[in-house]
């Protein structure tokens, strides 16, 4: 017992054997039941403890509460609904979010694709893309796909004042998968093609206009079916031949080369 308080017991005793009030003695007991004195630098150390122990609390529950959007987000990703698969049959007419489509047959004519005498053959990078046509032409592709060469064919035309770029190819890691070849103009002329429309019905998509179209191509494991887009964006012509992809994958690499 600290000596203040023997003091204060003390006192109290000697008003009590004065005949003190009641309410003395229920002091004094009040006194001698009471929890020990709590030395100040005893709650000083307890406090500091107190405040030290509320942040990690609260991390935890800011932890926690991290964790639980991160699960409900996923949660909620996986309810999304999957892009609708979309088929594009020749001779079909489609409205979508993204535009009309008028989807047509294409054939090819078997043969070399004409180039003017004139014309010279030269090796670029993928890297001179972006200094030839004052943009990338090609931004990053959805579904895996990459670039599959770094060395690109161009055509120089009339004294180097018009490139044609043919066979951009792009596929996916799967060698089995999807491939996409993306020829390129760079005076906002459509790329010279062996690809021939039954029909020259123009459709849109995402504000362009374009022709677009479906056939067969052969590849090493024999025909496959594929699709054509034939379009001017950003003072660029494009040419677009995928295979391996689904309608719906096809437009969405439509959609990203328009974006740019």
């Amino acid at each position: 017992m600290s000596a203040r308080k023997k003091d204060l017991l003390s006192q109290l005793e000697a008003l009590s054997r004065k005949q003190t009030p009641d309410n003395w003695n229920l002091l004094r007991r009040q006194i001698e039941q009471a929890a020990p004195r709590i030395d100040p630098v005893v709650a000083q150390h307890k406090r500091r403890n107190i405040t030290m122990i509320r942040p990690h609390k609260w991390l935890i529950a800011a932890s926690a509460a991290a964790l639980i959007i991160a699960l409900g987000i996923g949660f909620a990703d996986q309810l999304q609904p999957k892009p609708a698969a979309i088929l594009l049959t020749a001779g079909q007419t489609l409205k979508l979010p993204g535009g009309d489509l008028w989807v047509q047959e294409f054939t090819r004519n078997g043969a070399k694709i004409a180039v003017p005498a004139d014309a010279k053959t030269v090796d670029l990078q993928a890297a001179n893309l972006s200094a030839i046509f004052g943009r990338d032409p090609i931004p990053a592709l959805p579904f895996g796909l990459k670039l599959e060469y770094e060395t690109i064919s161009a055509i120089v035309l009339n004294d180097e004042s018009v490139f044609l770029l043919s066979g951009i190819t792009y596929a996916s890691v799967d060698p089995a998968g999807a491939q996409v070849v993306i020829d390129l103009n760079d005076q906002g002329e459509l790329p010279l093609t062996d690809c021939f429309f039954v029909e020259e019905k123009p459709s849109t998509w995402e504000g362009v206009e374009l022709m677009i179209g479906v056939g067969q191509a052969e590849t090493e494991t024999g025909f496959a079916e594929q699709y054509v887009a034939r379009f001017v964006v950003n003072n660029i012509g494009y040419q677009i031949q995928a295979t391996g992809l689904r309608g719906e994958q096809f437009l969405a690499v439509l959609s990203a080369i328009i974006a740019g």
